[in-house]
């Protein structure tokens, strides 16, 4: 299943990764003072979100995703930003 996410104004990113590497970033979109990434630190899924001159907000899952097995993570945008990591090792 390739990596998909969805056009401008849409809530939901979702895509596929495998590796081994602790560190990579997986997606990043936007520009300048506002943005999505989405990256593995030491293994761990963040999420950082920065909209306009707002705080930014940086999330994690606490499941080593850098361990060689596929993991699909799935970004969601409502009221509330969630993040979850979904396979089976979680």
């Amino acid at each position: 299943m390739p990596g998909r996410v969805q056009e401008a104004g849409d809530t939901h990113s979702a895509l596929r990764f495998q590796t081994v590497q602790p560190t990579a970033l997986l997606l990043f979109r936007g520009d300048g003072d506002t943005f999505l990434a989405l990256e593995l630190l030491s293994g761990y899924v963040h999420v950082s979100v920065q909209v306009g001159h707002q705080p930014k907000v940086v999330l994690f899952i606490a499941q080593n995703a850098s361990d060689g097995e596929w993991h699909s993570v799935e970004v969601t945008f409502a009221e509330a930003v969630t993040v979850a990591l979904r396979d089976d090792s979680c």
